[in-house]
């Protein structure tokens, strides 16, 4: 089979699902073109291992402010104008030419897709936008930008209909994603690849008993939303506590005169908070810290960095909902909190027992090994590739 694979993103850049599906494809022997949108950061795709076996990668750009613009004015979402660029539409129309099936990740990458695509679609639509952008309306205080994000959630919320009931197959990442997008949706939940994320090897020199992570794509509002009430409600309190105490916040979106780094700039001048930005491996952050964090307090689906960390047996402060969708029955090592004061005492605690931390954590780690790996959803993607082929 041939598959023309197409990504709004890096699939490499922070996006386990995008490589995950591009893995799952080859790994069934299929013949797989792959179109992604360019990013300024990150490891490359086009320098991977994963697309040296594809027999085509193909980078296109974003399709620029001016062109996004009319697109919106013109009644489409920021969400679908923002990649559809004509040369996007120009390299699809190459690649799936004489392809069985167009795979495309996002509403973002729906909205590169050509008019006169001809072979069947599968969307992975991932989430449902709609909810999130209306959510995100009330995080800005600036009633025009309210007033933006209240209209995109009318607009993707629509076309996420649309799309779902035209393309050949939809999916998404939960059950309740699933249900939000529309009838014959199918869920395939995200993974997590336990032979990359490991615990360390080297536990007692690489663990710093105070020290904590935040990983995320930091230009995301609701990511950058959690992680400023944290440095501001919660992480002082914890350095008067532990004054050796270091939070590292890794993932682009965290530079200079970003929302992140205004809030962190007293941490950073007193030397308890430290900015990283993208990197190519998160591992060693993750392997240094006690717990990671995830305070996002507006999200949907799943939540990989909760995953990969518990897969590297570092315990996890999260959020209610982020849990609720990524982990809903509950996980060891995963400790749930909205309030900054449970925040607070979940931090203190876990600093000042770090063995007990550490256990829990690995005690996290077995189950996730043993009921949430990548296989089982290899398994539904070649399932779901087969049943629009031949059904």
């Amino acid at each position: 089979m041939t598959i023309c694979a197409v990504f709004p993103y890096n699939p490499c850049l922070l996006r386990p699902r995008s490589l995950h599906s591009i893995k799952a494809m080859l790994a069934a022997g299929h013949d797989v073109r792959v179109v992604y949108v360019e990013e300024r950061f990150g490891v490359d795709f086009s320098q991977s291992d994963d697309a040296a076996r594809c027999s085509a990668v193909r980078k296109v750009p974003f399709a620029g402010v001016i062109s996004t613009l009319s697109r919106w004015l013109g009644g489409m979402s920021v969400s679908q104008a923002w990649c559809g660029s004509t040369e996007a539409k120009k390299v699809i129309l190459e690649l799936s030419a004489g392809a069985d099936v167009v795979w495309v990740e996002h509403l973002r990458g729906a909205g590169m897709l050509p008019s006169t695509t001809s072979c069947p679609v599968i969307w992975d639509a991932v989430d449902a936008l709609g909810p999130l952008f209306s959510g995100r309306a009330g995080l800005v205080q600036n009633p025009l930008k309210s007033w933006v994000f209240k209209c995109e959630a009318t607009r993707t919320g629509r076309e996420e209909a649309l799309l779902a009931a035209q393309f050949s197959a939809t999916i998404a990442v939960t059950e309740h994603e699933a249900a939000l997008l529309g009838p014959n949706v199918t869920a395939i939940q995200n993974g997590v690849d336990c032979d990359y994320f490991q615990p360390s090897l080297n536990t007692e020199s690489d663990k710093k008993p105070h020290h904590i992570c935040m990983v995320g794509r930091w230009n995301y509002l609701p990511n950058a939303h959690g992680c400023v009430q944290f440095l501001r409600d919660v992480w002082p309190e914890i350095c008067l506590k532990f004054p050796k105490a270091v939070c590292t916040i890794i993932g682009p979106g965290c530079q200079a005169s970003s929302p992140i780094a205004d809030a962190a700039s007293d941490g950073v001048r007193a030397r308890n908070v430290v900015l990283v930005g993208p990197v190519p491996d998160v591992r060693p952050y993750l392997h240094q810290s006690l717990l990671s964090v995830c305070p996002v307090m507006l999200a949907a689906g799943m939540q990989n960095k909760i995953l990969e960390s518990i897969a590297c047996g570092v315990p996890v402060l999260c959020t209610d909902i982020a849990a609720a969708g990524t982990i809903p029955g509950g996980l060891p090592g995963v400790f749930p909190a909205s309030k900054p004061s449970e925040m607070i005492d979940i931090i203190t605690n876990l600093m000042a027992d770090p063995q007990s931390a550490q256990l829990q954590g690995l005690r996290g780690r077995a189950v996730v090994a043993s009921t949430m790996t990548w296989k089982p959803s290899y398994a539904k993607v070649a399932m779901r590739l087969e049943q629009v082929l031949h059904p």
